[in-house]
């Protein structure tokens, strides 16, 4: 080889080592911004299966990723625990003395009762309800929020300074399980002044502070993590709609859709006319929110669809919800679809209100 095929060949080494050099940092992930604070827990949003929140004694919310036809979703198994009160105990009375016996604080001893035995702590019984639902955009929030799992700072804690912590007696734990390991957290009291939380990691015995609102959507999860929606479609973005009640239905249009001040919901048969009982129905339907998941002592036995929507955007995505009720109407008020995958409860007095219209607006 002469020198200057051996220059060439160093200099083409050299330029290949920068390009794959150059490549490697354009290709890289970001690097993570602390703001400040430390790594509790390392871990890819993508990796993380499952969150499990358990408050002792008073509830826990396993939520898990899942995956089905109409996409990815987290669901919450929420169980609740709540303590039964003990029966009163019957009012103890003196027994009436015999004829010719002396009443009052002379009575005989066999007419005074025995004193009652000393009190025993009994062990507190609970009584258990479960629910399953779907989580909404909160969910994802919290994914994200534990991935990787940030904290204000580490703290160095002498063993007689944890009584001081709440981690003596530990009652709320954290659980983040990623590709089929589980860390498991306990989480101690609040700081004061500020109600961040002191989190340690049993796997390492460190000790953390957490901001507070970090874990709150866990700790109230029946209240935040619920989705409330019934369907994932836009509304802004539907352009057909099929409402279904009793033996018939009726096709509408979403007329200048992207236009919210032109916008209007008009029938299939006749798109150029106004009908403000139809946009009045709209507009109230797809208000609708669920108030509640069906518990597993739910039962659905003897309810009767009462009518049905069923939404279809521009690109020819559809769902379809459908409204069940007990066949007068007088019973609870469900709904399901491809989204809320299970039965939710809606309000009673919306939902019957637009069962009422649904057979004059079709015949209309």
């Amino acid at each position: 080889m002469n020198r200057m095929t051996l220059s060439a060949a160093i200099y083409g080494g050299l330029l290949a080592l920068l390009s794959a050099g150059a490549w490697a940092k354009y290709t890289a992930a970001p690097a993570l911004e602390l703001d400040g604070k430390v790594v509790l827990l390392q871990g890819e949003e993508a990796e993380l299966e499952a969150i499990t929140w358990l408050a002792d004694k008073k509830d826990k919310a396993v939520i898990v990723k899942k995956t089905d036809a109409a996409g990815d979703y987290w669901e919450v198994t929420y169980t609740k625990w709540t303590e039964k009160k003990a029966p009163a105990a019957p009012p103890t009375e003196n027994p009436a003395p015999t004829e010719g016996a002396p009443a009052g604080p002379s009575a005989t001893p066999e007419a005074t009762p025995a004193p009652a035995p000393a009190d025993v702590a009994a062990e507190p019984t609970f009584e258990e309800s479960t629910q399953v639902w779907k989580a909404g955009e909160e969910a994802g929030k919290l994914a994200k929020s534990l991935s990787p799992l940030l904290a204000i700072r580490k703290l160095e804690l002498s063993p007689d300074k944890l009584e001081t912590t709440g981690l003596d007696k530990v009652e709320e734990f954290l659980e983040i399980t990623r590709k089929g390991k589980t860390i498991k957290l306990e989480v101690g009291g609040e700081v004061y002044g500020t109600r961040d939380r002191y989190v340690r990691d049993t796997s390492t015995q460190e000790v953390f502070l957490v901001d507070d609102e970090l874990l709150r959507p866990l700790k109230y999860a029946r209240t935040r993590l619920p989705d409330r929606t019934l369907w994932s479609l836009d509304p802004q973005k539907v352009s057909k709609v099929t409402i279904g009640g009793g033996t018939g239905s009726l096709d509408v249009l979403h007329k200048n859709a992207q236009d919210i001040e032109k916008a209007a919901w008009v029938r299939a048969s006749a798109p150029e006319a106004t009908d403000e009982q139809l946009k009045t129905w709209m507009d109230k339907a797809l208000k609708l929110k669920s108030t509640a998941y069906a518990e597993a002592t739910d039962t659905f036995d003897g309810l009767e669809l009462k009518f049905s929507l069923r939404l279809e955007d521009e690109k020819g995505k559809a769902e379809t919800l459908q409204v069940f009720s007990t066949p007068d109407g007088k019973g609870d008020w469900w709904a399901k679809s491809e989204h809320t995958r299970g039965y939710v409860k809606l309000l009673k007095g919306p939902t019957s209100s637009l069962h009422e219209d649904v057979a004059g607006l079709i015949g209309g």
